[in-house]
């Protein structure tokens, strides 16, 4: 009767270990539930700003496309002029007595390169308002990154967590094996 009383106090003993590792486990499963809430926050917050930034960066390459093409126009226009000068170089020789009436000619080329200057300013100040996007792009991305750097941290707190919760779901099995060897057998 005396064993039978001891098995008994070692029973409730390993049953009061097992409902306090059980405590420990929930405990450790509600961490890691909240873990991976503000885990899958953080990896929708990464989404909605990486799809901005793709969105960003197709406008972007749209502006672009519109520059390069104003580019070509340009390039077509200057080489236009290249080849005016060129026959007026090869003419000025011959036509030296209109010299006063080409001269005036040169003042308007100067006047439209004066307005060639005035839209290259203009494109000027687009390229620095594109350089201002491109930077505040970069520090979207850099915020992305740190994200990125912080999601990994708390994986790998998830990671650590499950591993508790691994060996303490095995010492609850062992607990359980030990307590169940000690019972003893049914009549």
């Amino acid at each position: 009767m005396d064993n039978l009383r001891e098995d008994q106090d070692v029973a409730f003993k390993v049953l009061g270990d097992v409902r306090e590792d059980s405590r420990e486990i929930r405990r450790h499963t509600f961490r890691i539930e909240h873990s991976m809430d503000k885990a899958h926050g953080k990896m929708v917050r990464i989404e909605e700003k990486a799809s901005k930034a793709l969105k960003l960066g197709e406008q972007l390459g749209e502006k672009i496309d519109v520059l390069t093409g104003r580019f070509d126009g340009l390039e077509g226009r200057f080489d236009v002029l290249t080849g005016r000068f060129d026959g007026l170089e090869g003419r000025f020789d011959v036509l030296e007595g209109r010299f006063d009436r080409l001269e005036g000619r040169f003042d308007g080329l100067e006047g439209r390169f004066d307005g060639l200057e005035g839209r290259f300013d203009v494109l000027e100040g687009r390229f620095d308002r594109l350089e201002g996007r491109f930077d505040a792009l970069d520090g979207r991305v850099t915020v992305l990154e740190a994200d990125v750097a912080e999601l990994k941290t708390d994986v790998k707190g998830l990671k650590a967590d499950v591993k508790e919760l691994k060996t303490g779901m095995v010492n609850v099995t062992a607990l359980l094996g030990q307590v169940l060897d000690r019972l003893p057998p049914k009549a």
